[in-house]
């Protein structure tokens, strides 16, 4: 075979390898891949405030947001978090985003022996887009199975809603 005949074939080899790769519809993972003591749940940010549209989840001094309408957090006993783990770890179909900017209302906050976040995922059900830290895969985002992760958050206690006025309702019937 010749040079250019080789080289025709690496290159028609190495494509077909990257689009077999790049349109595979599910994926595993091993999220969050670091040692954790425990988990928790978070619900917060239902009423937007304009001067800051994106609070933390936490303060600088590790204490929750006063946006969070569970705190100290929602602690998982040990089924509760291999559940999570098993939705968070499973295969799913690659999900398209709805653009909504990407308000997080709910986080999963795995913390390490000594009470520190040792990871963060952060969820936005209205538009099916999360953040995870540390990411998983290099920064390549994974999919989610939102409609089951809805389902575990509202069998453990917290409100999961479909947009942005049913959150803020909610967060009002909660003040008064």
């Amino acid at each position: 075979m010749s040079t250019p005949a080789r080289v025709s074939l690496v290159v028609a080899s190495t494509l077909l390898l990257l689009l077999s790769t790049s349109c595979s519809k599910s994926t595993t993972v091993n999220w969050p891949g670091v040692p954790f003591h425990e988990v928790r749940l978070y619900a917060y940010n239902f009423i937007i405030d304009p001067s800051n549209p994106l609070p933390p989840l936490f303060n600088n001094d590790g204490t929750p947001h006063a946006s969070v309408i569970n705190s100290p957090g929602l602690r998982l006993d040990h089924e509760q978090q291999r559940r999570l783990l098993e939705i968070l770890r499973s295969p799913k179909e690659q999900t398209e985003a709805y653009g909504c900017g990407f308000n997080p209302r709910h986080a999963i906050v795995f913390f390490d022996d000594a009470g520190k976040s040792a990871a963060q995922m952060l969820i936005c059900f209205e538009c099916k887009v999360f953040e995870e830290v540390p990411e998983a895969f290099d920064g390549r985002k994974q999919s989610l199975d939102y409609a089951r992760l809805a389902d575990f958050m509202r069998e453990v206690g917290l409100p999961v809603f479909s947009s942005y006025s049913e959150y803020e309702a909610y967060a009002r019937d909660l003040k008064k």
